[in-house]
C-alpha cells in the first residue's frame, strides 16, 4: 500500500473488531466469525504448504492478518484485546506519518497452524516471538481447537495468559472485552456496550445452530436497531463494518470464507501446494447474500 496515512488514521483503520465463536454440531468442532474492519479489506485464500503441512485461511493484503485451518483439523480464530491501549497511543501522533505496518499476529497464526497437534498449535500461540521480540505470542482472544477439543487464550503484551479448556459440547463466545481479566479490551462507553451486546446476541442465536451454513447465518442477521450494536454491522456510514465471515468445519477439514460485497473485496484463492498433491482441506466461498442479513 503505497498511500501513507498518519499514525491516528492508520491505527483507526488497523482496529480488529470481531466477534468469534466455538460451537459442537454434528459431533463436528465449528468455529465462525465476523470481521469488522475500517477500510475496504482486500482478502484472499492462500492454500499452501508450511512446514511440510497443508493449511488454508484467509489473508489480509494491507495488514498480513491470516485466520484458517489445517490437515490435521486444526483451526485459529482471535478477536482484538489491545484495542485500549492502542487507541490512547494512536491519538499521540498527530502530524509524524508512518507507512502502514503489517499485524505482527499474522506470521504467528500461521506458523501455529503448521503444527500436527492441538498441543503444539496451543504451544506456538503462546511463545512463538515472530518479527518482534518485544510481542511474544498471539495476542487477545484467541480460539485454538481441533475436532476434539478446544482451548481459549486470552493474553496481551501487559498481563499474564489465561488459558482455559472449553468442555467438548459446550460452544463459547467472545468479542473485544476480557472475560478473564476485565481490565483488557473495552471498558467503558459505546465500544464497550457494543462488545457486550455483540457477545450476547451472538451467543444467544448460535444455540441451536445446524450448520456451519446456519451458525455463520445466525451472527450475520440484525437484530437491534442500532447496527454498532449487532454482531453483523453494515451501516453506510458506520466507521466499523463487518468486511467478511469466516467458518470451519473441523471434523471435515472444510474452511467457509464470506466476504460483504460493500465493505470486503475478495480478490481470489492463490494455491501453491506441490505437483500432483490431493488436497485434504476444502474451501468455500461465497460473498453474503442480503437475504440472510435482512432475516
Amino acid at each position: 500500500m503505497s498511500k501513507i496515512l498518519n499514525f491516528k488514521e492508520w491505527f483507526k483503520n488497523s482496529i480488529n473488531e470481531c466477534v468469534i465463536a466455538k460451537l459442537t454440531i454434528n459431533d463436528s468442532t465449528v468455529m465462525v466469525k465476523n470481521r469488522d474492519r475500517a477500510y475496504i479489506a482486500p482478502i484472499e485464500i492462500v492454500h499452501e504448504m508450511i512446514n511440510g503441512v497443508e493449511v488454508a485461511y484467509l489473508h489480509d493484503k494491507i495488514t498480513d492478518w491470516s485466520e484458517g485451518i489445517n490437515e490435521f483439523g486444526i483451526g485459529v480464530l482471535n478477536s482484538a484485546l489491545k484495542v485500549k491501549e492502542d487507541e490512547k497511543q494512536g491519538g499521540k501522533s498527530k502530524k509524524k506519518k508512518y507507512e502502514p505496518q503489517p499485524a505482527q499476529d499474522g506470521v504467528k497464526i500461521r506458523e501455529a497452524l503448521s503444527k500436527k497437534t492441538l498441543e503444539e498449535a496451543k504451544k506456538s500461540i503462546l511463545d512463538f516471538v515472530g518479527n518482534d521480540p518485544k510481542e511474544v505470542g498471539v495476542t487477545g482472544e484467541t480460539l485454538v481447537a481441533d475436532e476434539k477439543d478446544t482451548f481459549l487464550i486470552e493474553m496481551t503484551s501487559k498481563v499474564n495468559p489465561s488459558v482455559d479448556k472449553i468442555p467438548t459440547n459446550n460452544y463459547v463466545v467472545r468479542t473485544n472485552h476480557g472475560i478473564d481479566d476485565p481490565n483488557l479490551g473495552y471498558t467503558k462507553g459505546k465500544k464497550r456496550e457494543s462488545s457486550i451486546s455483540r457477545k450476547e446476541i451472538a451467543t444467544k442465536e448460535l444455540k441451536g445452530a445446524k450448520s456451519v451454513d446456519d451458525a455463520m447465518n445466525r451472527i450475520a442477521k440484525h437484530e437491534e436497531k442500532d447496527n454498532f450494536l449487532n454482531p453483523y454491522r453494515d451501516a453506510p456510514h458506520a466507521k466499523m463494518h463487518t468486511t467478511a465471515q469466516l467458518g470451519y468445519d473441523l471434523k471435515n477439514r472444510i474452511l467457509y470464507v464470506r466476504y460483504d460485497e460493500k465493505f470486503g473485496k475478495f480478490e481470489g484463492i492463490k494455491t501453491d501446494l506441490p505437483m500432483g498433491y490431493k488436497p485434504k482441506i476444502q474451501i468455500v466461498v461465497s460473498p453474503v447474500a442480503a437475504e440472510v442479513k435482512e432475516r
